[in-house]
């Protein structure tokens, strides 16, 4: 669905500002979506500009990404744990670092994998740190 969303707006033209005015989604959300700033975008907002899109120049077309009921259900937005957010960050971290194959950023990498990963795991101990203290006060 975002995939849709972001090829119709780049071969359309279509400005965040229409979008927005149509959607009643504030700009600035429908601008992070746009520039995969955001990750995860809340379903509920890419289901609003989807079907603004899909209705103003999708219809019942190729494009149309529900021909009908089953097909809504096999494709409902998949929402995602915090967890595997967090391993999907990481995993996506590694590639990138991986990919950059310059000699002179190798240790800089190395170093900035290091750090990321240090600090994904000091959130995880934070939270399960949490979770034993209401597990006493029970």
């Amino acid at each position: 669905m975002l995939d849709y969303i972001l090829t119709t707006i780049k071969e359309k033209n279509i400005t965040v500002y229409a979008i927005a005015k149509a959607t009643n989604i504030k700009q600035t959300t429908i601008h992070n979506i746009v520039n995969k700033r955001t990750l995860n975008p809340h379903a509920n907002n890419v289901k609003l500009i989807y079907d603004y899109l899909d209705k103003k120049f999708g219809g019942t077309g190729e494009n149309s990404l529900y021909q009908n009921k089953k097909d809504q259900k096999e494709n409902a937005p998949v929402f995602i744990q915090q967890g595997d957010l967090e391993k999907m960050l990481e995993l996506k971290i590694e590639e990138v670092v991986r990919n950059l194959t310059d000699d002179k950023f190798k240790e800089i990498n190395e170093n900035l994998l290091y750090l990321i990963r240090k600090s994904l795991d000091d959130q995880l101990q934070d939270k399960s740190e949490i979770k034993k203290s209401i597990e006493k006060l029970k």
